[in-house]
């Protein structure tokens, strides 16, 4: 690929890495030289290898994935026309294998099989910003003109079971329905279910709500989703528009009280119990106690630590000395014999010095790890926490109480002293202790979160628990428990909504208050 080191845009990206370089490259040409053909080199293999890669996709069929491929040369060499060549074909190949695709798939009369892949294609071609011309608008026009078709089939069976059904058709083809070549579909659809689901809201309406509000919910949260409203919405029989609360906690202080009542109240007014505009406020009683008792006792407490103790050992060493040896060696001497020299040897005593080692003893000061116990006087300060509430809460007229009780007691223990003992780690203590107020406040935060869960498993044990339900009843579980109301609550609100009672969970997700 020699042109990725002559056009401009590499040139340009050669520069970029460069740049992250040490400046120290530049103060030496050489090594700037050479590392500048490292990273044209690993740019000329990368594009080389992307390149093999996406011919092997295309040799596969994968032209999608090849056509990615090509799309990463481009990112790196805009300027490569044999990329932009390959990459063209690509498309062409993956368009007209789609259309073939869907056109096995609609003659094999597999329709949502045929829109899938036609999904796909048109999804590409968005991705690709491909302009459709010639054959291929011919082809993928008439597509989806069948599709269209198919489309039309299941949108009206869909509305005969409601326009939520059909709402829910929409939403299934949302991807492939947000395309231009579908949008003058769509928005037909979209209006004709839209009024379709107001006629509906206006023909359940009609029905007098003065006896049934929890149905009258129902069709108002029916009605809104298509964005109209009932004229008029009667209060909601188990709904209170506040909690008054009476009572205190003995030992807290009036403040420590009263923030626990408004925890509640906020708890209360998260529930499904609270309606700004009921007629009527539930009302609770508070009661319990918060204690703090404190003493000090004193205690001998005990560190371990070590302790390097000295003592003598004796150990064996050698010791260097010399001493002379004696050897025997021959030496020449000169005799005559009738005048005449001769050389002869005798043996003599000669003496040398030799270095020789002895083994001798001598004392040294070793340690050995000697376990201690460091004991010490401290005073032991105990503090011993209490904190006990109940509530009361009259939340259905004229039914049972709802009451919570939570107790909870800690003792927290510190130590009182001023000894310093380094070697066990013993340094002067004093200990810290949490108020009272704050000690309290954690465990009231839990005792409320605890109440919130059994306000709402308390509307559900009084009005989803019946062996058959009639559509106000019904209704009335459903108000809250829509995502756990049971099959008979279900089956009676068939009544009011029809097949569409499959949609009651999307429709109350939010409960109107």
């Amino acid at each position: 690929m020699p042109h990725l080191m002559k056009g401009p845009p590499t040139h340009n990206r050669l520069k970029e890495r460069m740049s992250l370089l040490s400046p120290a490259l530049h103060s030496s040409p050489s090594l700037f030289r050479m590392m500048a053909i490292a990273v044209a080199s690993s740019l000329l293999i990368a594009c080389a290898t992307l390149r093999g890669r996406a011919a092997d996709f295309a040799k596969q069929g994968r032209f999608a994935d090849a056509v990615a491929l090509y799309d990463q040369i481009l990112a790196e060499s805009p300027d490569d026309q044999e990329a932009k060549n390959l990459r063209a074909a690509a498309q062409r190949n993956a368009i007209t294998a789609s259309i073939s695709v869907i056109r096995k798939h609609r003659e094999a009369k597999d329709a949502a099989a045929a829109i899938d892949e036609l999904t796909v294609l048109v999804v590409r071609l968005d991705s690709w910003k491909y302009k459709l011309d010639g054959e291929f608008k011919s082809s993928v026009e008439s597509e989806v003109a069948e599709a269209k078709k198919s489309l039309d089939q299941q949108f009206e069976e869909s509305l005969g079971v409601g326009p939520l059904n059909a709402e829910d058709l929409i939403a299934k083809y949302v991807k492939l329905l947000n395309h231009s070549l579908f949008a003058e579909w769509k928005s037909d659809k979209v209006k004709k279910l839209n009024d379709a689901g107001l006629a509906k809201c206006t023909e359940l309406g009609k029905r007098a709500f003065t006896t049934t509000p929890y149905t009258a919910y129902m069709v108002e949260a029916y009605c809104a989703h298509w964005g109209a409203h009932l004229a008029f919405l009667p209060p909601l029989p188990h709904a209170h528009a506040a909690l008054n609360i009476t009572g205190e906690i003995t030992g807290a202080t009036p403040a420590e009280s009263e923030q626990l009542k408004q925890s509640i109240r906020a708890a209360f007014e998260k529930s499904v119990w609270y309606w700004a505009n009921a007629p009527h406020a539930a009302s609770g009683a508070l009661s319990g106690n918060a204690t703090l008792n404190w003493v000090a006792h004193p205690v001998t407490l005990s560190k371990d630590w070590v302790e390097q103790v000295p003592y003598t050992a004796y150990e064996t060493y050698q010791e260097s000395y010399t001493e002379s040896e004696p050897y025997s060696d021959s030496e020449p001497y000169t005799t005559y014999v009738n005048g005449v020299p001769r050389t002869e040897y005798r043996t003599v005593t000669k003496y040398r010095t030799v270095t020789k080692t002895r083994d001798k003893q001598r004392a040294v000061t070793r340690y050995r790890n000697v376990p201690r116990v460091f004991r010490y006087q401290a005073s032991q300060e105990d503090y011993s926490y209490g904190n006990r509430v109940a509530v009361r809460l009259q939340l259905i007229t004229g039914g049972p109480e709802l009451t919570h009780d939570l107790a909870r007691n800690e003792m927290i223990s510190g130590y009182r002293h001023n000894v310093s003992f380094g070697a066990a780690d013993v340094y002067p203590s004093t200990p810290t202790f949490p108020a009272r107020e704050a000690w309290a406040q954690r465990h009231n935060a839990a005792f409320v979160a605890e109440l919130a869960n059994k306000m709402s498993t308390a509307y559900f044990d009084q009005y989803c628990q019946l062996p058959k339900y009639t559509s106000e009843e019904a209704a009335r579980c459903a108000y809250i428990a829509h995502d756990k109301a049971p099959q008979a609550a279900f089956s009676a609100l068939q009544e009011l909504l029809g097949p569409e009672v499959a949609y009651l969970g999307a429709l109350l997700s939010a409960p109107a208050k």
